[in-house]
């Protein structure tokens, strides 16, 4: 009986899907971190996002072809 074979198989692809969960979630808390920093300045750019706004023309209505 090939016992042996099913079980290297199995144990391949469980050792690299284990590493590759950990890697992307340390990616992403450094970029947060640097948002918080931009968020401030960014906030005076709001106040012109009103008048932008109003000279923006009307979005078509839902579901009519462009």
């Amino acid at each position: 009986m090939p016992p042996g074979d099913p079980a290297p198989t199995k144990v391949p692809p469980t050792p690299p899907a284990t590493s590759a969960p950990p890697e992307p979630p340390a990616t992403t808390p450094p970029p947060p971190v640097s948002e918080p920093p931009s968020a401030e300045p960014s906030s005076s750019a709001h106040e012109e996002t009103g008048p932008q706004l109003v000279q923006r023309e009307p979005a078509p209505a839902a579901g009519v072809a462009v």
